[in-house]
């Protein structure tokens, strides 16, 4: 391991932490009092979705559409003590869902959370990340929070990012894992902006083509009215939960996004809604501005995108986040094999750390839930800056690596018995050839 690489790996170790407390407080250590299965409990993101998977097997699909039933019908399976839930996804999650509550709850948690983390690595790599850039984002504290919950950060991760990076080589795969999407289509936004600005028509079909497979096999399997009621039923207490006054309870601390950010900070609703507005139609902008441009390097190109992704919707959520740390990954990884530029360890550091970080302090301080959303938020928006600045492979690290080289270069001539030409008086090659 190189000396440059050794403080970064030890913050990153550090950074899991409370991740592993969290392991030991929710999977290990006793908890006293209350109904309530403890493994369910432990693995509430995947317990969900197991649940809705239940309901559906046993031909109760009706109850997903209706919050008080679908709360009562998941604590009859786990417990009175087990959490509020709701079912929020789209039919299409369905599928996932139905052939998961087959297996006995513990088994599928682990295929659940292993096979996700997997695909998450394999598409990593086919797509040409480096072996220690995707190795750090399966282990960044994102991931980690949302294996131990068995939340679906790690899937939504590989359809993003791995669509994002083959769009240029391999556009058909790049569309259909983007069009994978329709699981979680809040984060698929921008996605539309992205593709019709480069003008990757192929993609774009092939995503549509994929998201309407789902919808369609989601439709014969369990009803077309699911459909409906999704967009009835379903949007309507989403909307109830956005217009909830905050109280910071964990609920609303994990939310990521500028509309949470407002309303921890006290905005009222209707402020809270612009500041969303705002951030959706610079995201939207950036991102077209972004997938015009040419000869971008591809790795930060996806590093810019994801976080765009994330801020221009409402609902993004903390488990989201592991597809934020493949790109804080990517872009660390830039700054070691080259240098790191202003600023970019401070915020790399936050937007890595901050995850693990959060669920930990909401439930330690009650009152720091109220600057998750905006700490997240800076997070997001400082990846999408780093990355940005490293779009041109042959910009600012050529500009400043030529510099080091020109005074090698004179200092050499004066150990010759060249001209005494100071060096801070130089002026660089590349500068002058722009000039």
């Amino acid at each position: 391991m190189s000396k440059p690489a050794r403080p970064v790996t030890a913050f990153m170790a550090a950074s899991l932490l409370p991740g592993v407390l969290i392991l030991l407080i929710m999977w290990v250590l006793p908890v006293s009092g209350g109904d309530g299965d403890r493994q369910a409990m432990a693995m509430r993101g995947f317990a969900n979705m197991w649940a809705a998977g239940q309901a559906v097997a046993g031909g109760n699909t009706g109850v997903l559409f209706d919050q008080p039933a679908y709360a009562a019908f998941v604590r009859g399976l786990f417990g009175k003590a087990f959490t509020e839930q709701m079912w929020g996804y789209p039919p299409p999650a369905l599928l996932l869902a139905v052939p998961f509550a087959m297996l006995p709850m513990l088994a599928g948690f682990m295929m659940w959370t292993f096979g996700t983390l997997a695909l998450f690595w394999a598409a990593m790599r086919r797509c040409g990340m480096a072996a220690g850039v995707a190795a750090a984002a399966i282990a960044s504290p994102a991931a980690l929070d949302g294996a131990l919950s068995g939340q679906n950060g790690a899937l939504t991760a590989t359809a993003l990012a791995g669509g994002l990076l083959l769009v240029g080589t391999r556009p058909v795969a790049a569309g259909v894992l983007l069009g994978l999407l329709a699981l979680k289509p809040q984060l698929a936004l921008l996605i539309p902006v992205c593709l019709i600005a480069a003008g990757y028509w192929r993609a774009a079909l092939a995503a549509a083509a994929t998201a309407g497979v789902l919808a369609a096999a989601s439709g014969l399997c369990f009803g077309w009215d699911t459909w409906a009621h999704f967009a009835t039923d379903t949007r309507g207490f989403m909307a109830a939960v956005l217009a909830q006054p905050w109280t910071g309870a964990p609920a609303q601390a994990n939310f990521t996004s500028p509309f949470f950010g407002a309303r921890a900070m006290g905005a009222p609703l209707w402020l809270a809604w612009g500041v969303q507005a705002s951030a959706s139609a610079a995201c939207a902008a950036l991102a077209w501005r972004l997938w015009r441009m040419r000869g971008c390097d591809p790795v930060m190109r996806m590093a810019v995108t994801v976080p765009l992704a994330l801020l221009a919707t409402p609902y993004s959520h903390n488990h989201d986040l592991v597809v934020s740390a493949a790109a804080a990954a990517a872009v660390g990884a830039a700054a070691l094999r080259g240098r790191w530029l202003p600023g970019e360890r401070v915020v790399l550091g936050l937007a890595w750390a901050w995850p693990g970080l959060s669920p930990l302090l909401a439930a330690l301080v009650p009152a720091s839930a109220a600057f998750a959303a905006v700490t997240a938020c800076a997070g997001l928006s400082g990846t999408a800056w780093c990355a940005w600045r490293r779009l041109d492979p042959g910009g600012a690290d050529r500009r400043r690596s030529a510099r080091p080289r020109v005074n090698e270069l004179v200092l050499a001539g004066q150990g010759r018995g060249g001209p005494p030409t100071p060096s801070r008086d130089l002026v660089p090659c590349s500068d002058l050839l722009a000039s």
